[in-house]
């Protein structure tokens, strides 16, 4: 949608910015001119270095026939009226108002994106911890005294090598002190 716009101070300058670092899916607008009173409004000066049109009166827009939408960044709602009497049926105009607006609700989109990508990251924080670093498991001593380990969150043999070597030295360990009770049992059994 090739754009003109009226206003050329910082808001022109955050929307040509805008525009031509976002990829737009219905619509790629362009914008091909901007009028402003000020030869040093930022947005004016930008829009010389990108080679657009300039100009310091926004009625030139008007006998153009390749722009279709005027957008009015002044903040003044009489040059606004003044664009929606002069401007072709064929031509859209959007109020400084209204582009406040849709940047304030891309602003929105954008810090909901934000979130939804730390809501990612800390939910697979929290996978991680749950499934890798707690290793929750139970020590089942069979009536025949066989020791059998029922691992919660991995089969044993998914463990870390590191993971599998404090697993084998709790083993032995709960091994051990088996051993030593029952033994200590069994000679208390006999005094």
């Amino acid at each position: 949608m090739n754009t003109a716009i009226v206003g050329g101070g910082s808001n022109c300058l955050y929307l040509m910015n805008f525009i031509t670092s976002h990829q737009f899916g219905t619509f790629s607008p362009k914008i091909l001119a901007v009028a402003d009173i000020n030869n040093d409004a930022v947005g004016l000066v930008e829009a010389k270095k990108r080679g657009l049109l300039v100009t310091n009166d926004y009625n030139e827009f008007f006998d153009r026939d390749d722009i279709e939408l005027i957008i009015e960044l002044t903040g003044n709602i009489d040059i606004y009226n003044d664009i929606l009497t002069k401007k072709k049926k064929n031509v859209r105009a959007i109020a400084h108002t209204t582009a406040l607006l849709f940047w304030e609700i891309a602003r929105i989109a954008q810090k909901e994106q934000e979130a939804q990508m730390k809501l990612h990251e800390s939910k697979t924080i929290y996978e991680v911890m749950i499934n890798n670093l707690i290793e929750e498991d139970t020590m089942v001593i069979k009536t025949d005294f066989k020791i059998s380990i029922q691992c919660l969150w991995t089969e044993y043999s998914t463990f870390s090598p590191f993971s599998r070597c404090l697993l084998n030295i709790s083993l032995s360990m709960i091994i051990f002190c088996f051993l030593f009770s029952w033994t200590l049992f069994q000679k208390m059994k006999y005094l």
